[in-house]
């Protein structure tokens, strides 16, 4: 309806993109319009370079309900604390031994939070040991502080702002209803009804 040709979304929502491009063509190709182009585009998902992220306790994903993840509106002190209990890799034991980032939790989180060229040498400095878990954990807290604190103060913004946030939502609904609206008429309109 919204004419989206790019959706995001999750590894297990695939599928339900596969089935709206299906329905898309088949009607595009039932219905076709004079003009180039269906009635709707053959939207594409968008995954993310990090599509499952581990739980802190290295086992399953990350899940508020099992308490093993680091929320976007934790407070620093919080983000500190979590990380630096956050499992990472069995067989290192010592600090002198060296580091596997490849299956390393804590590496996988730096993808996501530490700009790349510092992430190059946190994976060659791990490997080496010229890198500790403790240190690598402290890295990756300051970074996700970094990276979360503009979005933790919007949200405290915004709650403390309910008015504006309800203005906000009422407008999209209004911008959505409008762009149904179209589609449907186009829809109506190939399909004879209209």
């Amino acid at each position: 309806l919204y004419k989206a040709v790019a959706v995001p979304v999750g590894e297990d929502q695939v599928q339900h993109i596969e089935l709206s491009r299906e329905i898309a063509r088949k009607f595009n190709v039932r219905f076709p319009r004079p003009s180039a182009g269906g009635v709707f585009p053959d939207p594409q998902h968008l995954l993310s370079p990090t599509p499952r992220i581990m739980g802190l306790d290295g086992k399953t994903k990350m899940s508020k309900s099992l308490n093993n993840y680091i929320g976007m509106l934790d407070e620093p002190d919080t983000i500190r604390l979590k990380l630096r209990t956050a499992f990472t890799v069995e067989s290192r034991l010592r600090r002198s031994d060296p580091g596997n980032p490849d299956i390393c939790n804590i590496f996988t989180l730096h993808k996501s939070f530490t700009p790349p060229d510092v992430v190059a040498r946190i994976y060659e400095d791990s490997k080496s040991a010229k890198l500790g878990c403790v240190d690598c954990k402290k890295m990756l807290a300051e970074n996700m502080i970094r990276e979360l604190t503009p979005i933790r103060e919007k949200a405290r913004d915004l709650m403390a702002n309910p008015d504006r946030v309800r203005a906000i939502l009422a407008a999209g609904a209004a911008r959505c209803k409008s762009l149904a609206a179209e589609t449907m008429r186009e829809a109506k309109q190939v399909m004879g009804l209209a």
